[in-house]
């Protein structure tokens, strides 16, 4: 199974545990690390690049949400909008691509986190919500 990757020397790695993790350790992050662009390095590095090769396990599932689909047609439009903006760049249509990329790793990443141990990701996010309460006090 994809969510347990062998390493050398016979050494096991939880990788959706792993994600489940640095996932909560991100959303923490909005309140508590001041600067954002050191949160989205965070994201890019801990979260998305590992996030990539849970993916195939995420996607095998069917999905029949109409939600689902509403944030799949926005980001698509979001992307087409691109190509009949006034002035067109190849630079800013790769950065929104990156965007809907990292949008769309976070929802999986949420599906896959929250069907892994539901508990477990709704105490989490108590947990945040906690944390973000102290962080508002201080």
């Amino acid at each position: 199974m994809l969510s347990q990757l062998s390493l050398p020397g016979k050494a096991q790695f939880n990788l959706t545990g792993y994600l489940a993790l640095v996932y909560s350790l991100f959303l923490a992050g909005f309140f508590l690390v001041p600067n954002a662009v050191d949160l989205y390095k965070f994201y890019s590095v801990a979260v998305f690049l590992p996030g990539l090769f849970a993916v195939k396990q995420v996607l095998k599932k069917p999905v029949d949400n109409k939600l689902w689909y509403s944030i799949l047609a926005y980001l698509v439009y979001m992307l087409l909008s691109s190509f009949w903006s006034m002035d067109f760049s190849s630079k800013a249509f790769f950065n929104d691509l990156r965007l809907a990329a990292y949008i769309l790793m976070f929802l999986l990443i949420t599906g896959l986190v929250y069907a892994q141990d539901q508990r477990l990701f709704e105490n989490t996010m108590r947990l945040i919500c906690i944390c973000a309460g102290l962080a508002a006090l201080v």
